[in-house]
């Protein structure tokens, strides 16, 4: 139970992390500098709004200087400015922020600049080959004068004349220990904590093509197959297969298979299968995301969110969302299927399920609950009550051969709507002859013409008689067929036939006999069961606004 009680801790405290890497970021700071050191500005983030950050000096240009004013605004915001025309990018990770190269601007700002060619000096996939002192120094030098043409061609955009002419140094060896464009790759690292393996304390830095973590290891990238007993943490991109005891954070894209004991977590886009025995994170997702508990993706998800409890989608499913409880999308929504509930803030193309309520702006297939919530349906809305906004909702005042006074409300869509009813007789003098009652109903309505409807009801009503509160059964079912003829002013008109059929378990209390004294005439009468049964032809009439 022990063990059972840490490891629910340890996911709670996963969970808050991702929380807190949006507040770190969405914090409001305050900066001043001018002409100062990038190095500076992060210290003084660091030291004035306890905000750490993780980051190497080799991939991250901090002794270049910047000038960054900013009162009140978000710590994103300060960064992108202070990044503005640097290959940088930054994430929060594990309640610190992150600083790696961006290998996109990189290439931008060095394109005509011919990286030295590589000559690779290498005898083991994993340690590199001895260099002396004197072949480092000439290699630090010949990094140097490259990197110092390199900022010759930065430097055009500010209009200087007479540079050096960018020319491509001469190959030269190049060490692992040395910085370079790309992420250093390797073969193969095993190791059994964080920084404690054979990739040491570079491990945040290197790409691997396997990777054997024995408890919990973290690095760079994965292309090819990462495994690790208890956990996984990368701070680039993963692709290929990750696999967990407990769970992987991959601060960049998972691109193939992701699968954990209890988690999966990704701050990119997941492309592929992420399967989590308790629950899933994806910043988007292109994938199958399978959960015993729960499906998050913060923005658009493409494929199926299945999951025993919920899923959530933030900006949009394109796709199916099948959870046990309930589904939420922010946006655009193919499918969604749960016993609870369904929502979204969009559009459903193929329609919602559920037992209880629906929710969505204009659906194009079926909504199927007790309750369903849209605009605008093309489709079907079925349930026991059905709110259209801009469906058919008319209310009507109605006569007929048994119940003298009727009024009822119709909601929901053309293909099919709900009615909820009342009507009444009265007989001056004759308080034996009056009955009332209430009821529900379902309908139908199509078109015959620009002004013309034809409506086709199903209707149930209890009548209560003899003015007194009818307990046994008597229930008066009608099928209700009319002719609508719609005025300039919304104003309708109806009439129509109605087939009523009767059945009774009331004693008339002067006659001692079975049945209900409601039909004005019948046209056939029998037993079903202990109850009466009784048929006849009627008309009914009025208008509907």
């Amino acid at each position: 139970m022990n063990h059972c009680i840490k490891i629910l801790l340890f996911c709670l405290a996963l969970l808050s992390w991702q929380g807190l890497g949006a507040q770190l970021l969405d914090q409001r700071v305050s900066v001043q500098y001018a002409d100062a050191s990038i190095s500076d500005v992060l210290s003084g983030i660091s030291r004035n709004y306890g905000t750490r950050f993780a980051y190497s000096s080799d991939f991250v240009p901090v002794s270049r200087r910047v000038s960054v004013e900013a009162h009140n605004e978000p710590l994103r915001r300060v960064l992108d400015r202070v990044f503005e025309d640097q290959p940088v990018q930054y994430a929060a990770i594990n309640g610190q922020v992150v600083l790696k190269v961006d290998r996109n601007r990189q290439q931008e700002a060095l394109g005509r600049i011919e990286k030295p060619k590589i000559r690779p000096v290498q005898t083991s996939p994993i340690y590199p080959q001895e260099v002396s002192k004197d072949e480092m120094a000439a290699i630090r030098r010949q990094r140097e004068r490259w990197e110092h043409l390199a900022d010759i061609e930065r430097r055009k955009m500010e209009n200087i004349e007479g540079g050096v002419q960018a020319m491509p140094p001469p190959p030269v060896p190049v060490m692992n220990e040395l910085p370079d464009d790309d992420p250093v790759r390797r073969l193969a690292q095993i190791s059994l904590l964080p920084m404690i393996g054979t990739n040491a304390l570079r491990s945040a830095q290197i790409t691997n093509d396997l990777s054997l973590n024995i408890l919990w290891g973290v690095s760079g990238g994965v292309s090819g197959i990462e495994v690790g007993g208890f956990g996984n943490t990368v701070l680039g991109d993963v692709t290929g297969v990750q696999v967990a005891g407990v769970g992987s954070i991959v601060g960049g894209d998972v691109t193939g298979t992701q699968i954990g004991g209890l988690f999966n977590i990704c701050e990119g886009r997941v492309t592929g299968v992420q399967a989590g025995g308790v629950f899933n994170i994806s910043g988007e997702a292109e994938a199958v995301q399978a959960a015993g508990l729960f499906n998050i993706s913060r923005n658009n998800m493409s494929g199926v969110q299945a999951a025993g409890l919920f899923n959530i989608a933030h900006q949009g499913a394109k796709g199916l969302q099948a959870g046990t409880l309930f589904n939420i999308s922010g946006g655009y929504t193919h499918l969604q299927t749960a016993l609870l509930f369904n929502s979204t803030r969009g559009d459903v193309r193929d329609g919602q399920y559920s037992l209880l309520y629906n929710r969505a702006r204009q659906v194009e297939g079926i909504q199927f609950g007790l309750v369903n919530v849209a605009d605008t349906v093309a489709g079907m809305p079925i349930g026991l009550f059905n709110f259209i906004k801009k469906g058919y909702n008319r209310v009507e005042i109605s006569a007929s051969e048994s119940l003298y006074g009727n009024i009822a409300v119709k909601f929901g869509a053309h293909a099919f709507y709900n009615i909820i009813l009342g009507g009444a007789r009265w007989e001056s003098g004759n308080p034996e002859e009056t009955a009332w009652g209430l009821g529900y109903g379902l309908g139908s309505v199509n078109k015959l013409g620009s002004n013309v409807l034809i409506n086709t009801e199903l209707t149930a009503m209890h009548i209560h008689e003899g003015g007194q509160w009818t307990r046994p059964l008597n229930l008066l079912n009608r099928l209700h067929l009319s002719l609508d003829v719609r005025t300039k002013s919304n104003l309708s008109f109806f009439a129509g036939p109605t087939l009523n059929f009767m059945l009774s378990k009331r004693i008339d209390p002067d006659t001692g006999l079975r049945g209900s004294g409601l039909p004005p005439h019948t046209i056939w009468e029998g037993n079903a069961g202990k109850a009466r049964a009784q048929a006849w032809i009627g008309f009914t009439a009025g208008i509907r606004v």
